[in-house]
């Protein structure tokens, strides 16, 4: 394989081409950090006088190496651009590589998720209070007041679909009117009845509900 080698590369073999030294102190932090990560508990690296006594000082773990020879992006009065692994680009320059090769780029940014649920939060809180306020005027207020109408609620969702707006509203339109006209003309209790058999119906049958996704 060495004879396929140019021969400038068969020259570096061997050969010490950069002598790397940092150009920043580095922090115990990132020391204890990287033990931490691997769970490594060597003294050696967390108890000063240990170092001391066996290293005459401080030292990090070999797997850290790349912290003190990798140079940073900037540092002042640098004359040249450094660049990490520098044999790396010279391999690359001497057999012609390419840099980078891109075929799609994509940028995706971070949803907000305490603000989504702060105000998903919020909007719960406030049709819940209106809910009330509906619910009032056509029986007694008591701390059980909203157990029927969430049971309702549940039932239209799973009826409709979860997640699905449309599902959601045919199935309220139609739970309603049933419940009303049932408990009207027969009683609440066989309203609730056929309720209950037509949820266990569309879970066996299509477990998605009405509208919704096969699979959610």
């Amino acid at each position: 394989m060495s004879d396929e080698l140019p021969a400038e590369v068969q020259g570096w073999i061997g050969e010490e081409r950069y002598v790397e030294k940092t150009e920043f102190p580095i922090e115990r932090g990132y020391v204890y950090t990287s033990c931490s990560s691997v769970e490594n508990g060597n003294p050696l690296y967390w108890d000063e006088q240990v170092a001391q006594a066996l290293t005459g000082g401080p030292i990090a773990p070999p797997s850290m190496i790349s912290v003190w020879f990798r140079p940073h992006h900037w540092a002042p009065d640098r004359e040249k651009r450094v660049l990490p692994l520098q044999v790396h680009f010279d391999l690359k320059e001497v057999f012609e590589l390419p840099e980078a090769a891109m075929t799609d780029n994509t940028i995706t940014f971070g949803v907000p998720v305490r603000r989504v649920y702060a105000k998903a939060f919020a909007l719960g809180a406030m049709l819940a209070a209106v809910a009330g306020v509906l619910v009032v005027p056509i029986q007694q207020a008591h701390y059980l007041m909203g157990l029927d109408p969430l049971l309702l609620s549940f039932i239209v969702v799973i009826i409709g679909g979860l997640g699905s707006l449309k599902g959601t509203m045919v199935a309220a339109f139609l739970v309603g009117i049933s419940d009303g006209v049932v408990s009207v003309f027969f009683s609440p209790t066989l309203a609730k009845i056929i309720a209950t058999l037509l949820v266990a119906a569309v879970l066996v049958l299509r477990p998605g509900g009405l509208f919704g996704e096969e699979g959610s």
